[in-house]
């Protein structure tokens, strides 16, 4: 599997993509939802991934 989560989903949030190609390469954004109305949140910076 080329996604796995890693976390622990308390306080660690870490996922790890796994043989990436090119078409991977994208910006990639935190999406933080909950079980609460209206608690859903995507974090602002985000990270680039290139892949060549």
């Amino acid at each position: 599997q080329r996604l796995q989560y890693l976390g622990d989903k308390q306080q660690n949030c870490t996922v790890r993509l796994n043989h990436v190609i090119q078409k991977d390469s994208h910006m990639y954004y935190f999406r933080f939802i909950t079980d609460k109305p209206d608690g859903k949140w995507t974090g602002k910076s985000g990270v680039s991934l290139t892949v060549t």
